[in-house]
């Protein structure tokens, strides 16, 4: 790829509004590869685990996944290539980072965030939980942490002139099409074969 072609691409949104989904399927059809905080998070935290660390866990796997994702994230653009983060978007820690490597790299990063009511997001989550209940948590296990609410409330009110807004209450291939226009690649590779239904 070009140098002056390398893209920083965020996608964000509350747990459910299918980030991974449309990050997987555009990555897939572009050629970019996909960093999920959810990966990151979980891998640190199975290795502390089978290492006997049991002390704060989930909260040391969440900040060292993030510093992780980041700094590979810096890696990938800082080579001239284009990459997809796939993370909430929901801290403002997340916001520094991408600006901090924009800053570093020369490469403008791409936020957009995916909308949809809370009830589609619990539905969602309630698919993916039943689809695989070891490796996803239930809604109702999302929603009783408090910190989403302040994740919420940052998605919504958060006012960047480079952040793109995606109606993700549609059916998946529009919501793909729409963050490919959002990032300047319009092409449809072909979305129906890899779209067919949700998957958070």
């Amino acid at each position: 790829m070009p140098q002056t072609e390398a893209q920083l691409i965020a996608v964000g949104g509350f747990p459910g509004s299918g980030k991974s989904s449309v990050s997987g399927i555009v990555a897939t059809e572009l050629g970019y590869p996909v960093l999920a905080s959810d990966l990151f998070g979980n891998t640190i935290k199975d290795v502390l685990v089978q290492h006997g660390s049991d002390s704060g866990l989930s909260s040391l796997a969440f900040r060292a996944g993030y510093a992780t994702l980041f700094a590979v994230a810096e890696e990938i653009v800082g080579h001239r290539c284009s990459v997809i983060i796939d993370c909430s978007l929901g801290w403002q820690f997340q916001w520094d980072a991408l600006d901090a490597i924009g800053r570093r790299t020369g490469v403008r990063p791409q936020p957009v965030i995916l909308e949809c009511s809370p009830a589609t997001c619990i539905r969602r989550l309630e698919q993916r939980h039943r689809r695989d209940p070891v490796r996803y948590p239930s809604a109702t296990e999302f929603f009783d942490q408090p910190q989403l609410r302040d994740v919420r409330r940052v998605l919504e009110t958060i006012e960047r002139p480079d952040v793109r807004r995606i109606d993700a209450e549609r059916p998946i291939a529009e919501v793909c099409a729409d963050l490919r226009r959002a990032i300047g690649r319009p092409q449809h590779l072909d979305a129906s074969s890899t779209a067919a239904r949700w998957e958070t």
